[in-house]
């Protein structure tokens, strides 16, 4: 499957969260992806594409996005010749998609904004959607009517940064993520019993400011290696799975560091996050939740480190990108063979 990439150039250089593009460069070791996109000088081809015959060049503004495909050929295919995409996948704004020589696709990390959501969908001519949270998929229901197929593809963690970095767990409980409590209550609402009871109980407690959502971070953040370092340093991170019940990539990251996440159950395979979080919920009080934590924490007979070693075992045999690119990659071959017969 040859694909072809449509980022801004704007938006690959200043976003903070690199999940998304972590997710291409995975695929990319898989399939052979050019990115391209308004404001890149030269495409970048993925290493599935290096030793093929791939013509790429600059993005002109002087033509539409479906005619700079158009002008992009990849390998050759031994049986149709093709040299033609695939698949464009697309993120952000990148100009009109009428008269694409292929189907074009998308992917969705929180999409609780239906309107703003289908509105970009339907305009730009989207035939496959990608969710990372599986209960946004019920917000769509009328889209296969209109032709547009919804998949889900669960968040998974990059290994080369969230990883096990052999660190000494010199801190008992790490708070970190977005705290607005509106969006996030519970995490925020773990946040205040993290500060105000757990520090004061003498516990090694660190708070970690969100480092906004444009590069550069801000001032006295941690992203990045940095960052996973913080994790993996942890014996505890409390997180929470934001007000719609999504099952965010920090749930895969904190696990993928060798730390233990304390949060509420996502609304999504809840078996095996039962197995691999430390749960606490919303409807728990806080002398619950602080019980709960306490005895863990100060648990010896090493019940903390089985559960830490166990999801991190299965997170990382089920939730890296490797995974994710072979479930994105099944999931397109059905759509193409779909569109095919």
């Amino acid at each position: 499957m040859k694909i072809v990439y449509l980022v801004p150039r704007s938006v690959y250089d200043t976003k903070m969260s690199r999940v998304r593009f972590h997710q291409i460069h995975a695929i990319g070791e898989h399939a052979p992806v050019v990115w391209t996109g308004p404001g890149w000088e030269a495409p970048k081809v993925s290493p599935a594409a290096q030793g093929m015959a791939v013509s790429a060049r600059p993005w002109s503004s002087a033509l539409t996005p479906a005619e700079n495909v158009a002008r992009i050929e990849i390998g050759t295919d031994p049986v149709s010749h093709n040299r033609r995409a695939e698949l464009v996948i697309i993120y952000g704004d990148v100009g009109t998609l009428d008269g694409m020589p292929c189907p074009v696709a998308t992917q969705f990390n929180e999409a609780y904004d239906t309107a703003k959501v289908n509105e970009y969908v339907q305009s730009n001519g989207v035939r496959l959607v990608v969710f990372h949270h599986a209960n946004d998929m019920g917000r769509y229901w009328w889209w296969p009517k209109d032709g547009i197929v919804r998949v889900h593809v669960p968040h998974c963690a990059d290994a080369t940064v969230y990883r096990d970095y052999g660190l000494g767990k010199d801190i008992d409980i790490l708070v970190v993520g977005n705290l607005n409590d509106y969006y996030y209550p519970f995490r925020y609402r773990l946040r205040g019993l993290a500060r105000d009871w757990f520090r004061k109980r003498g516990y090694r407690v660190e708070i970690l400011a969100h480092p906004g959502y444009i590069l550069p971070p801000r001032p006295g953040t941690v992203t990045g290696q940095t960052f996973a370092r913080m994790l993996n340093r942890s014996k505890l991170v409390f997180t929470c799975s934001m007000r719609y019940n999504y099952a965010l990539a920090k749930y895969s990251e904190i696990a993928s560091c060798k730390a233990l996440a304390v949060g509420d159950l996502p609304g999504e395979r809840k078996e095996f996050f039962r197995e691999t979080i430390f749960n606490v919920e919303p409807w728990m009080t806080d002398a619950q939740i602080v019980r709960k934590v306490e005895d863990v924490l100060d648990d010896e007979s090493g019940l903390l480190a089985v559960m830490t070693a166990r999801a991190y075992d299965q997170t990382t045999a089920a939730y890296t990108m490797g995974n994710y690119a072979g479930r994105f990659l099944q999931a397109a071959m059905v759509f193409l063979e779909g569109r095919r017969t």
